[in-house]
């Protein structure tokens, strides 16, 4: 899927440069390339395999002494080691095709490490060989170069020097910037799961819309540490790093072992956590890496695989599983829970093709299809308030574009939401819009100006109140807001088209000169 992307097809419908394949995301598409690439790295590499208990320092004992020796290795059937290969070779194309920067430097981390320990295990039998592996190492990391430099836009990305140029690095600095100060005024709990996305609008800077583009918002702050720490506050950030200590000893001793499973996991969750200094979190790559994470920590199963009757020496330190009524009660208390969860996951899923064909409706002007869908996605899911803002917002554009009945659809699905989340901005805007075409000037007044006292820069707010303050007859306040809003984001075309009907009705003929030049520097004569 994506090498037919990247061919410029389009099997599954996106407006985006970088659609992600099935992912949706590319830089997520680019994640799950380097966990399997480093997952597979290893047994492709490797001509043999370790025989049954090696992982734990041996699958037998000596009769005369009862030490404990590791089993022989044993070769990969040739069909299984091309396959190998053949995965390892799609995963690192999928990630170098995904032109993703951070995946891309991921990889390369990952390959480095990888050629490290492959080269280190031959230097312990066979220094020639170890010489030949290296310079085979170098060979393939050679190659990742080639295919980089190979596929246009991931060359682009990663070599343009346009792309490092520190005014386009600084919007990635501006938003963690802004989410530490942000964590500085919230320590202890920080701003609560999905509370991001409402509370940094009131830290935004006055440049920040010049920044990073007019109307755009973001529910991350693409970063790790600063996500888990606005999660939960500094508290689970010191848990999150707890984890991370303790899940990094737990991997050391098991790689120390010989186990090369728990050794991909550990390079996978590397690549992860690489990619995550600089993106965010998504269920497709987080429910992958979770799962990597229970490989690495798990303990081995009580009785090997190949093993007759003895323990390993690891798993003798850990009790054994309830037998009897209990550990059938237990059992059927798992299935129960996963059949739950399980149940709640596809219902909850089910929502978003509701949800899709409610936006797809609004956007056709077919509101009461519109409705109807959006009815059906916040039955499926009634915890949440993202559904009905979306609806909200997907009416408020049809009344922006004069769609009649689009204003009280808009107010009353706003409404629904800003009862589960007050703080919502995106949900308060929709009600605004609402409110103004429905005649309700005051009201709209009074939802924009509290908006504009909790983010006091957001140019799309200024520009809506300074045109329902005009609409109201204050047109000194509305020429201010207008003002302001063409101060904070200089390139908002509409917002000067507003302020130039402002000016040649108060017959300001400076004023009116200056907002046709800027209209004319935008190319909206």
């Amino acid at each position: 899927m994506a090498a037919l992307e990247t061919l410029g097809l389009r099997p599954i419908p996106s407006d985006l440069d970088r659609p992600g394949s099935l992912l949706g995301n590319a830089t997520d598409q680019g994640i799950v390339g380097v966990m399997f690439a480093a997952l597979l790295v290893l047994p492709a590499l490797a001509p043999r395999m370790p025989g049954p208990g090696a992982a734990t320092r041996g699958g037998g004992a000596s009769r005369a002494t009862g030490a404990e020796r590791p089993a022989p290795p044993r070769p990969r059937a040739a069909g299984t080691l091309w396959l190998l290969r053949a995965g390892l070779l799609a995963a690192a194309l999928s990630t170098v095709l995904s032109a993703s920067r951070a995946a891309t430097a991921a990889l390369f981390a990952v390959a480095v490490v990888a050629s490290v320990v492959l080269v280190a295990r031959r230097a312990s039998g066979d220094r020639r060989s170890a010489t030949v592996h290296a310079l085979l190492a170098l060979a393939g990391i050679a190659g990742l170069v080639a295919a980089v430099l190979l596929v246009p836009l991931s060359r682009e990305r990663i070599f343009d020097v346009a792309a490092l140029d520190p005014a386009r690095l600084g919007d990635r600095f501006t938003i963690w910037r802004e989410a530490a100060q942000l964590l500085w005024a919230n320590p202890l709990l920080g701003v609560g799961p999905s509370g991001y996305l409402d509370q940094i609008a009131a830290v935004h800077s006055a440049t920040w819309f010049f920044d990073v583009g007019s109307g755009v918002t973001i529910d991350s702050p693409h970063n790790l540490l600063l996500q888990a720490g606005l999660a939960g506050g500094i508290p689970l950030l010191l848990c999150l790093g707890a984890l991370a200590v303790l899940s990094a000893v737990t991997a050391w001793r098991r790689i120390r072992s010989g186990d090369d499973a728990v050794l991909g996991a550990t390079l996978a969750l590397l690549g992860f956590t690489i990619v995550l200094l600089t993106h965010f979190t998504a269920p497709a790559t987080t429910l992958l890496a979770a799962l990597l994470l229970g490989m690495v920590v798990a303990r081995p199963a009580d009785v090997p695989i190949g093993s007759v009757a003895t323990r390993t020496p690891t798993a003798s330190r850990f009790p054994a599983a309830p037998r009897g009524r209990a550990g059938r009660g237990l059992r059927m208390l798992g299935v129960t829970a996963l059949a739950a969860s399980t149940l709640l996951v596809a219902v909850s899923c089910s929502a978003e093709v509701a949800l899709g064909a409610g936006v797809s409706a609004a956007a056709d002007s077919r509101l009461a299809d519109a409705d109807a869908a959006f009815a059906t996605a916040a039955a499926l899911r009634p915890w949440d308030a993202d559904t009905r803002s979306i609806a909200a917002q997907s009416f408020a554009q049809a009344a922006d574009s004069g769609q009649p009945g689009a204003p009280g659809l808009a107010g009353s699905w706003a409404a629904r939401a800003l009862d589960l989340a007050p703080d919502s901005v995106l949900s308060a805007k929709a009600l605004a819009v609402s409110q103004q075409y429905s005649g309700d000037l005051d009201g709209a007044l009074e939802t924009l100006t509290a908006l504009d006292d909790r983010a006091p820069n957001d140019p799309e707010t200024l520009h809506r109140l300074g045109g329902v303050q005009f609409l109201d007859g204050r047109i000194p306040d509305a020429q201010q807001a207008l003002e302001r809003a063409v101060a904070v984001d200089p390139d908002d075309a509409d917002a000067w088209l507003t302020l130039q009907y402002v000016y040649q009705q108060t017959g300001d003929s400076a004023g009116f000169a200056r907002a046709s030049g800027e209209l004319a520097r935008l190319g909206r004569n």
